[in-house]
């Protein structure tokens, strides 16, 4: 910021704002959340709805979704060059609908970084383009019983079955209380 400043005053061009981690988090957020508007001022985070002249609301007010993308958004930016991140539940706190669009902004971002997702979101596993999928299976306290999904199989049965628990069959319905299909 000061170096921007000293450079400023001493051209007689514009010179333009560098891009700071906190444009880019704003940036990402936005896109993840395309109906808000993130507010970055001095010492302070605000969001509001996007195209809304209503006051701000303070990053404490801000839901359990907007403040975790936030914040995975800056500690993903944050990160050392080429580091291994590893996030644990990738899907917390998020609608299942902007997890995919999260991840893949934030790997977008940081191309350099490997991303290591410990999930039992199904969905969200099979959503990681270009990636290994390592089945763990269990863990006797010595050793892990691990297995590589290849990636032109999909998820096995066995493995859908084991992560979401084998169940009784279900049969879904659609009809009124009084109608012959509810009984």
């Amino acid at each position: 910021s000061t170096q921007f400043r000293v450079a400023s005053k001493e051209s007689k061009e514009r010179i333009p704002p560098p891009n700071t981690k906190l444009d880019t988090i704003k940036r990402i957020w936005e896109d993840v959340l395309p109906y808000r508007e993130l507010l970055v001022g001095a010492g302070k985070i605000e969001a509001r709805e996007k195209g809304d002249s209503s006051p701000p609301y303070s990053g404490s007010a801000m839901s359990d979704g907007e403040r975790v993308i936030f914040y995975l958004i800056g500690q993903c930016l944050s990160a050392p060059d080429n580091a291994i991140t590893v996030i644990d539940e990738p899907e917390l706190h998020l609608h299942r609908a902007i997890q995919t669009r999260l991840w893949n902004s934030i790997e977008a971002e940081r191309p350099d970084c490997l991303f290591v997702y410990l999930t039992h979101d199904l969905n969200f596993a099979i959503s990681r383009a270009n990636s290994t999928k390592i089945w763990l299976k269990s863990f006797d306290k010595s050793q892990w019983d691990w297995h590589v999904i290849p990636s032109e199989q999909g998820i096995p049965e066995e493995i859908l079955l084991n992560i979401l628990g084998s169940r009784k069959s279900i049969l879904f319905i659609e009809g009124e209380r009084d109608s012959l299909d509810y009984f």
